[in-house]
Order: structure tokens, then sequence, then C-alpha cells
């Protein structure tokens, strides 16, 4: 995906939305997914000793490498979407 397209080639072919607004409802789409809460609980373990908590969650990088694959991202991990604000404009560009 490119990213800080310049003006004549957004003007080309503008995105229904900024590339930011649709990654940022993925990432709240991953941080409100219940599989992904209930994976982490179920990671978290409690030394008897110490008690504190210790995860063993590995980290995972999501490569959102084009559109088809934002798409299925977003679907797979939804979220209370609202319009984007009447401020963005590509007709400005």
């Amino acid at each position: 995906m490119r990213l800080n397209r310049p003006a004549q080639e957004r003007k080309l072919d503008p995105r229904e939305t900024p590339l930011s607004h649709q990654l940022g409802t993925l990432c709240a789409g991953l941080a409100a997914d219940a599989r992904v809460a209930v994976q982490l609980r179920a990671a978290q373990t409690q030394t008897p000793k110490t008690k504190t908590k210790t995860s063993t969650v590995q980290n995972h990088m999501l490569k959102v490498s084009s559109d088809p694959v934002l798409v299925e991202l977003r679907a797979k991990y939804p979220v209370a979407d609202s319009p984007y604000a009447v401020c963005f404009n590509p007709g400005l560009l």
C-alpha cells in the first residue's frame, strides 16, 4: 500500500476514506475483539511466590499489504464505525 501519495495520485485514485481512518478502525477492532482479550487472559499466569502476572503471549504483526487485505482484516475484526468527518474532501487536493 502506498503511503503519503502525491496529491496528483490521490486525485486520480482517491480512497473512500483516508488510510489512517481505515487503519484506526482496524486497531479499534483488534482492541475490542473478545477473542483477543480471552487469549491474553488465558496466557497470563500468576506466579505463587511473587504474585506478579507474566504474559506468555507472543507478539504478532499484521501485515496490511493491499486494500483487499485491509478489507479482509477489517471484516475479521469489526468495530462500530461512523462515517468519516465531512472535512475530508478529495476534491480539495
